[in-house]
């Protein structure tokens, strides 16, 4: 749902980059308002990323990353793939980071009932985009699908890495609320620094939001179910 709606407020701002921005700053403000209901305060105490691994620090990123693939792939390969092929991403990442201990996460090794089990949910998924697809016009030549195909799995093996890390960044700080405002913020700043440097009229395509706002006035909802 979050990228069918992120989606459709691309299509008032014209570059996903944009779209992106607007949903992490709208995703922000909803974890200050939750932080001020759960009585928490609302300041970073960043000291206590010394001493730390340095891929704490890209929780902002990889999200901006993953968000911002899923407003490009969307109008591409239609709702089914993009809810899916992420998830294929996030299943061998999630393997990996098992496996090998990534991220400090507890190594599990992989077992081979567990491996018979992730390739029939692969298989399922795989299965229900090709046949979901099938009967589908597509306007997108065959080696450009699977490019997109590819991209959206990328996104969730990016995506997979954030959870991990965003993990990790929770213990650090003791709050993951407080660690997901953090990438929330970063991804924000990140975002709209990448409208900027790319010319993006941001102020005009804030007025088409507000335009659009008129018809589709859930189109500012994706910052909240990402948040």
């Amino acid at each position: 749902m979050q990228a069918a709606v992120n989606s459709r407020l691309g299509h008032y701002t014209k570059t996903p980059f944009l779209a992106s921005a607007i949903s992490f700053c709208l995703g922000s403000l909803f974890l200050l308002i939750a932080l001020y209901l759960t009585g928490d305060h609302i300041g970073f105490d960043l000291s206590v990323f010394q001493n730390k691994p340095w891929w704490l620090w890209t929780a902002g990123i990889t999200g901006a990353f993953s968000l911002t693939v899923n407003v490009l792939v969307f109008p591409k390969l239609g709702s089914i793939q993009t809810a899916l092929l992420p998830i294929v991403g996030q299943i061998i990442m999630g393997l990996t980071i098992d496996q090998f201990g990534l991220f400090n996460a507890p190594v599990s090794q992989i077992k081979l009932i567990k491996v018979v089990g992730v390739l029939f949910v692969i298989a399922g998924m795989l299965l229900t985009v090709l046949f979901g697809s099938k009967n589908k016009r597509s306007q997108i030549t065959t080696k450009s699908k699977y490019a997109w195909q590819f991209l959206a799995i990328l996104s969730g093996l990016v995506f997979g890495m954030q959870i991990a890390i965003n993990g990790q960044a929770g213990i650090a700080m003791g709050s993951p609320v407080k660690v997901t405002l953090l990438a929330f913020v970063v991804g924000s700043f990140l975002l709209i620094g990448i409208s900027r440097l790319t010319g993006t009229p941001i102020r005009e395509r804030l007025k088409d939001v507000k335009i659009g706002l008129k018809t589709d006035r859930w189109i500012l909802l994706g910052g909240i179910f990402g948040a």
